[in-house]
């Protein structure tokens, strides 16, 4: 290619692929050229970007929609745009769009392929799509559950995770204006997946990536597999397009900020997960899960009992950034913590001799430091609360005042959870002020128990759930970074048995 312009055949072969008239010979030759050079690739999604944002406009999409990138990527080229080809394909297009009718003809050509392979738990704001059925020109909005969408273009499953708006563009491009996707791509000849949002533009040419619109912060891209290149977006402009490879991600503002970001596969619900969470959301499982709740709700050593699925309890304060999400079971609601200082103001009063605490945790990626669960606020008082996974991914029940036999340190699990992030674990710790012990159960399976010299009442009050903030530099900010659903807290001891059966009726798996 020259410095100045694009080669002739690469601009005929773009001109008639967007025209769509391309011959499946021609279609091979610029597969193998967008491929090999990234010039080429750089004046495609130009030339995408402006034949987008012509047939947004002529279709009336919406403002979101309608405007479509005109800049052109960081490249190692200055590419001129042929005027008259330029104008031939604009009076190409403007008189296809009057004779055939605005919606129906770009739609026929573009995106009739796109269809709704799966889905799981789905409830969609308004009319909900059936499976199988094509995807048209429509924001959806999906309330609760997960949706996997067939782009057989470019042999791409998307698994989009609720809440979340999105809208099919075209064969190859998908608009994410919130929430959260995963993408496997696996014809890597193909042009790839192409992925719009508020904040970034994604292009992928074969690989395995995932998008996250988090409202207010940005968007973030992760690399998986493979390679993508990602630009930020804001309004009608985008910045420099930027190379991200496997283990590679980023998070891109609306300001133009780039801001690097550690690989969080196991936040992501994959294909394969969305299918065991179906199976496990069956009738007969939802009914023993209601079951089980009701009859916790009616112990008398009840505390607290939290699923996130509403944010009623009396005991919940302020949200100070945790994001609420998908839930362990499809249309249930977790709650996520992303950022250092993502917590949830959480107050109860109480001093027991015994205490229970359980709860559902994900964690999204081996985070150093201490993942806070629930820490109350004023350490350094005898009985304060302390659950954790510590920072060798240990569950650990420090209660202040307590003390271990001859060693210094805390009452920790036996098992270890890094092997499990990206996954759902039940976890239990159990505090008993007359037996002077701490035993900890993981999945409802006995784990271990520490036997203490010294164990005072617990002290609960004022409280963090989630990222633990502090000021003294001896503690540091403690974050978890991952998924909490389902908290509980009792003064009692459950047995093994009753959390065997809670474990039970309350698994995704």
């Amino acid at each position: 290619m020259s410095n100045s312009k694009p080669d002739p055949q690469l601009e005929s072969l773009v001109a008639d692929h967007l025209d769509g008239r391309l011959s499946e010979e021609g279609w091979e030759i610029l597969k193998s050229c967008l491929h090999e050079d990234r010039a080429a690739r750089d004046y495609f999604r130009t030339m995408t970007n402006l034949h987008a944002s012509l047939l947004g406009d002529s279709l009336n999409a919406g403002k979101a929609l309608a405007k479509r990138d005109a800049a052109t990527r960081e490249s190692e080229t200055t590419i001129a745009l042929p005027t008259d080809r330029w104008a031939a394909w604009i009076g190409l297009a403007a008189a296809a769009c009057l004779v055939l009718g605005l919606g129906a003809w770009w739609w026929q050509v573009s995106t009739s392929t796109v269809t709704l392979a799966r889905v799981a738990g789905a409830v969609f704001s308004g009319q909900a799509p059936e499976v199988g059925s094509k995807l048209n020109d429509q924001s959806m909005q999906l309330e609760s559950g997960l949706v996997e969408l067939d782009f057989p273009r470019c042999d791409a499953s998307v698994l989009i995770e609720a809440p979340a708006v999105f809208r099919v563009i075209d064969r190859q491009t998908l608009w994410l204006e919130s929430g959260r996707l995963t993408a496997d791509v696996q014809n890597g000849d193909e042009l790839g997946l192409r992925v719009l949002t508020p904040d970034s533009d994604v292009l992928d040419l074969g690989t395995r990536f995932a998008v996250d619109v988090v409202v207010g912060r940005g968007s973030e891209v992760h690399v998986f597999e493979g390679e993508v290149t990602a630009a930020t977006r804001s309004g009608d402009s985008s910045g420099p397009a930027r190379s991200l490879v496997e283990g590679e991600a980023l998070r891109l503002g609306k300001s133009g900020a780039i801001t690097e970001r550690e690989l969080r596969r196991a936040t992501f619900i994959h294909t394969d997960e969305m299918r065991r969470l179906k199976n496990g959301w069956s009738p007969e499982r939802r009914k023993n899960r209601e079951s089980a709740q009701s009859q916790m709700k009616m112990d008398d050593a009840l505390l607290a009992f939290v699923d996130f699925s509403s944010m009623d309890h009396p005991a919940i304060g302020e949200n100070r950034g945790a994001r609420r999400v998908q839930g362990r079971f499809p249309g249930t609601t977790a709650l996520e913590f992303l950022d250092k200082g993502d917590h949830v103001r959480f107050d109860l009063e109480a001093t027991t001799d015994q205490l229970t605490l359980m709860a559902w945790v994900r964690l999204d990626h081996n985070a150093t430091g201490i993942n806070s669960i629930y820490h109350t606020d004023n350490w350094k008082t005898p009985g304060q609360v302390h659950w954790m996974v510590a920072e060798n991914k240990q569950m650990r029940l420090a209660i202040y005042g307590q003390e271990l036999p001859a060693v210094r340190g805390w009452p920790e699990s036996q098992r270890t959870f890094i092997e499990d992030l990206g996954r759902w674990v039940h976890l239990a710790s159990l505090y008993d002020v007359g037996a002077k012990s701490v035993r900890f159960l993981i999945d409802g399976q006995f784990d271990s128990e520490v036997v203490l010299d010294e164990a005072p009442p617990a002290l609960l009050g004022p409280a963090q759930i989630g990222n633990w903030s502090t000021n003294d530099p001896r503690y540091g900010d403690r974050r978890l970074s991952g998924r909490l659903d389902e908290l509980v807290i009792l003064t009692r001891i459950l047995s093994a048995k009753e959390i065997a059966a809670w474990v039970e009726a309350g698994s995704p798996y």
